[in-house]
């Protein structure tokens, strides 16, 4: 890979094997889709909010525990969100009303890679795609509202198949929105990264997470039918490789 004048890095890390980031550390940042330093941060739930609630208002972030910490939280609520510390498009997340039997169970099978979240009422979620070009460092949004599809849920953990998703103009997106991916953008070193964001019912938002890798093919019927006109992959390759 040495030789390559691009290597894009698209291991999740869902295995929790890091070797590829000690693998990529070899290479020139320069080189990396994206740099070993924002991947090791992004890759891990627990870690990511260890980072973003150092530099967010405690009204911008979500309370995450790990699953191995002592529940002394559960009298807080009863409505609770598990998820695999890592993992994408809402697999591996599941909606808890038993927070310490779920809890128990998990424990028992020994799988502790999990953190427990309260779950918050919301209205829908933003997600914010990044891309900054390689030559340029010129960044671009492109930027996704997902409402429930079913309102009667008694919870809701968005994707794009229990979603209705529509694209949102910059200039149309709650100030909240853009103030907490500017925080994003101005802490990390990246080429592509998806911001997703939580909108309550009362109206707060709060970060969910930080997508390293987000997924394309997801969002491609949507994208072709906008104004773009273009798969994800080709968008991609427009903003950061060609630019």
């Amino acid at each position: 890979m040495a030789w390559a004048d691009v290597v894009i890095n698209r291991n999740t890390g869902l295995n929790y094997n890091d070797d590829d980031l000690e693998n990529m550390a070899i290479l020139e940042q320069k080189k990396m889709i994206n740099p070993v330093t924002c991947s090791r941060v992004l890759r891990d739930k627990f870690l990511q909010w260890l980072h973003f609630k150092e530099i967010l208002e405690p009204s911008q972030v979500i309370e995450t525990y790990l699953l191995k910490q002592e529940p002394i939280y559960a009298g807080k609520q009863n409505k609770w969100v598990f998820k695999t510390t890592r993992g994408q498009q809402a697999k591996g997340v599941y909606p808890s009303t038993n927070i310490i039997q779920d809890r128990r169970d998990l424990i028992d099978k020994g799988d502790l890679n999990y953190i427990i979240q309260p779950y918050v009422e919301l209205k829908s979620e933003w997600r914010v795609l990044l891309f900054k070009g390689l030559s340029s460092n010129r960044i671009k949004k492109l930027i996704i509202r997902k409402s429930p599809k079913n309102t009667q849920n008694e919870f809701h953990i968005l994707n794009f198949a229990s979603s209705s998703c529509e694209m949102i103009e910059e200039d149309k997106t709650p100030r909240q929105v853009l103030s907490i991916t500017d925080t994003i953008v101005n802490e990390l070193d990246f080429y592509f990264i998806s911001v997703d964001i939580l909108e309550e019912e009362r109206g707060g938002f709060r970060l969910i997470e930080v997508n390293g890798c987000p997924g394309m093919a997801q969002s491609d019927e949507l994208i072709l039918a906008s104004k773009h006109q273009l798969t994800m992959a080709q968008l991609f390759t427009k903003r950061v490789i060609n630019s």
